[in-house]
């Protein structure tokens, strides 16, 4: 079985999403472009304004109600790296 790295802050599989990038220009091996890019995170979102915000892309193409999209986003989000730690970058 592949196991696909997902980004640390939106869950979106960097199989298909590109990196960010750090200050310095290197590759940013937690995070997406969409996430992260120059060194920082391009949003400065709560973890509760996250999953609002991914709500309509989660449940896209899934035959779910936005209160199971809720609650599949809080168990997976709140696991991921930027979230944990509250990290700062």
């Amino acid at each position: 079985m592949k196991i696909c790295k997902i980004c640390q802050s939106c869950s979106s599989p960097l199989e298909y999403v590109e990196n960010g990038r750090n200050a310095d220009g290197t590759i940013n091996e937690d995070y997406c472009i969409f996430c992260y890019d120059n060194g920082k995170f391009l949003d400065d979102r709560t973890l509760e304004e996250e999953i609002e915000f991914l709500i309509p892309l989660y449940i896209d193409n899934r035959d779910i109600s936005e209160d199971e999209a809720r609650n599949d986003l809080t168990k997976l989000l709140s696991n991921l790296k930027r979230w944990t730690k509250q990290e700062k970058i």
